[in-house]
């Protein structure tokens, strides 16, 4: 896979986190579409590590767990676009740093 600057995975994911949470509340308030609400289920279980604390609080402090979740929620999408940006490009920095073939090297002085 190429590395392409214009694709920025960065923000391709924290986009659609945002993008559900904001789908999935629309859902609760306008009653025509309410069967979006459904999706906060699926972006809670996506979101696992950072919506424990979510899981913990909903019962308590509702709007707390909301902010938690569309907020930091974000920005572990975020971190985790840019952990991936950099993994793709630490792969394509390799490959172009190998011998095109196995026979490609230098001899030593001693052959």
């Amino acid at each position: 896979m190429v590395y392409n600057k214009n694709f920025r995975l960065a923000y391709v994911l924290p986009a659609l986190h945002l993008g559900a949470c904001v789908t999935s509340y629309v859902g609760l308030i306008f009653p025509r579409v309410q069967y979006f609400g459904v999706i906060f289920t699926f972006v809670l279980m996506a979101d696992l590590p950072v919506s424990l604390v979510t899981y913990f609080t909903a019962w308590r402090y509702g709007a707390f767990a909301v902010f938690w979740t569309v907020v930091v929620g974000t920005c572990w999408w975020y971190a985790l676009g840019r952990a991936a940006e950099g993994v793709i490009r630490r792969i394509g920095d390799s490959r172009r740093n190998q011998p095109d073939s196995l026979f490609s090297h230098k001899p030593s002085r001693r052959d």
